[in-house]
């Protein structure tokens, strides 16, 4: 659970200061961590998955396996310019505690509504991730007047654990961003 709260708590990190790039655009790395820049496919630990043109690994947030933003984004909200929100993305994994795969789900709609309390979800998608079973959460949300758009995907591992990939945006950035959101889920890889 601390993976996914950690990212849900990102965008409330997010209001107080923009994430900055490594020089080279690349996070701290563990033994065996690659990014191909042909491929944009970054192997990190226990997966891989594709990074949309142009977004960079920053800096991550404890509980967080891997943070991917949009540094060159231009926003044209007032208010995510003034909280210097931009697009990003993090790849986090949590123990489901025991828990069967829809009291998860449940608990971590629960939990993104203590974090930012007038979340609203829509209803969940289910979908395959390279044959994985998987639930798609779609949120709006606002915090004084930034309106954001969270997504999470949660994808089961047989370890009685869930993998979590959540984007978070100004919602103005959602039309444009859609495509990348389901082409870079659809990227990710567990070993």
């Amino acid at each position: 659970m601390i993976g996914l709260l950690a990212a849900v708590a990102l965008l409330l990190a997010f209001l107080a200061y923009a994430p900055k790039l490594n020089k080279n655009g690349i996070s701290v790395q563990y033994s065996g961590d690659t990014e191909n820049k042909e491929t944009r496919v970054i192997h990190k630990g226990d997966f891989s998955i594709q990074a949309p043109q142009g977004w960079a690994t920053s800096e991550n947030f404890p509980g967080v396996l891997m943070m991917i933003s949009n540094a060159g984004e231009i926003v044209e909200d007032p208010a995510a310019k003034k909280a210097g929100l931009k697009s990003y993305f993090t790849v986090g994994y949590d123990s489901m505690e025991g828990r069967k795969w829809e009291e998860y789900v449940d608990n971590i709609k629960v939990e993104g509504k203590i974090a930012v309390p007038n979340l609203s979800f829509k209803p969940d998608r289910k979908i395959k991730i390279n044959d994985r079973e998987a639930t798609i959460l779609e949120a709006d949300g606002q915090q004084d007047d930034l309106k954001m758009k969270i997504l999470v995907a949660l994808i089961p591992d047989k370890d009685n654990g869930a993998w979590n990939i959540v984007f978070n945006m100004p919602i103005e950035k959602w039309p444009e961003y859609e495509d990348v959101f389901n082409e870079t889920i659809n990227s990710f890889q567990a070993k």
